[in-house]
């Protein structure tokens, strides 16, 4: 019986422990820029195009790149995916803001070095039109310049319990690694003996669990350069301070690797076009591929 009482009570005492993450845990600078979609929003061509093509999937996030060799295409990261390669498709919905939904969601490809996977999946045919209209395809040629503010659309977990689309994006939501300085990186959480190693450049965002596979924006040019893939929560509370933070990153721009780190998009590109010489794929896969890179869609 004692032995009973002293299990309950550590249970308790485990229990008690467990801690919620906040927004604190995801915050760099003064201002937390999570907020959901306003009317403003909707009226920017340039932010309404990116929020209509941002979409849920699983417990992450993704973008719609258009429709590819007779299929509707994705971008989310791998580690969103049901498994480590395409052999099994989760048959996922696809989920778009103001109400479009995806279905048979089916794994494309996968590229770990990338954190990228490619989704195809199907649409009521009343909704093919709207899609077309929103469809949008990374900037595969713009290497990540330091300094250029940023914006994106993802769905956050941290205070958002429905899971709704959030705009993210301030003065801090900025790249702060070196112009045209990407490397090839163990990927921050894993839990794995062996972490994987990924292209990565780094921000400065306020980016919780579950904008995996959102992507980011060139907040002057429109331009998707880059998609999320990690950080390093909690983040070091010095840095809720936008004057701190920049005086770190002056003193010391080391630190920017240990704050956010995305894929960038030109990186995609030089990947994918190795696979591809490499004849990895099916001449379908081939052919998506290409179409996705050449942006040239159907």
């Amino acid at each position: 019986m004692i032995a009973f009482f002293s299990f309950i009570f550590t249970c308790q005492i485990t229990l008690a422990d467990i801690r919620i993450p906040t927004k604190e845990d995801y915050l760099y600078g003064d201002i937390w820029s999570r907020r959901f979609v306003e009317a403003s929003d909707l009226q920017s061509p340039k932010y309404a195009r990116s929020l209509f093509s941002a979409v849920r999937f699983g417990t992450g996030s993704g973008i719609y790149l258009g429709k590819f060799n007779h299929q509707h295409i994705l971008a989310t990261n791998k580690h969103v995916m049901d498994s480590s390669d395409c052999n099994f498709n989760s048959r996922r919905t696809v989920h778009f803001y103001g109400g479009i939904k995806g279905k048979g969601a089916d794994c494309v490809a996968m590229f770990e070095e990338l954190d990228l996977a490619f989704v195809s999946f199907t649409v009521a045919e009343q909704d093919e039109e709207k899609l077309k209209k929103v469809a949008t395809n990374f900037a595969f040629d713009t290497v990540p310049t330091k300094g250029t503010k940023i914006f994106f659309f993802g769905y956050p977990s941290v205070e958002n319990p429905l899971y709704e689309v959030m705009f993210g994006g301030d003065d801090d939501c900025r790249v702060i690694s070196e112009t045209g300085d990407i490397r090839f990186l163990n990927q921050p959480l894993s839990e794995l003996l062996t972490p994987p190693k990924r292209w990565y450049f780094a921000t400065a965002c306020d980016m919780a669990k579950g904008d995996s596979g959102a992507a980011l924006f060139d907040i002057d040019t429109g331009e998707a350069i880059g998609i999320v893939s990690s950080g390093h929560p909690p983040a070091n509370v010095r840095y809720n301070s936008s004057a701190i933070l920049n005086s770190d990153l002056l003193y010391d721009p080391e630190i920017a690797w240990k704050l956010n780190l995305s894929i960038p998009a030109i990186k995609m590109k030089a990947v994918i076009q190795q696979k591809l010489s490499e004849d990895e794929f099916s001449p379908s896969i081939k052919k998506t591929l290409t179409a996705i890179l050449n942006n040239q869609p159907d």
